[in-house]
């Protein structure tokens, strides 16, 4: 499989670790950059600040629905 492809037939589910889930994603360089320049902000990790674009993101789609 190429970098970018995905597989179409499952939704993956990542690896149970305790109470939490964790999962292995892949961005673009610019992407990276965004993020990582968003957690220097406000002072945070690179996840949190994936985890709360993730919650906005899921936010948003709630509310468009």
């Amino acid at each position: 499989m190429k970098l970018g492809q995905q597989k179409s037939s499952h939704v993956g589910r990542g690896t149970e670790h305790g109470a939490y889930r964790q999962a292995v994603i892949r961005m673009d360089q610019e992407q990276f950059a965004s993020v990582r320049g968003k957690a220097e902000r406000d002072g945070t990790s690179l996840a949190e600040a994936i985890r709360t674009l993730i919650e906005w993101g899921l936010e948003a789609e709630e509310t468009a629905a």
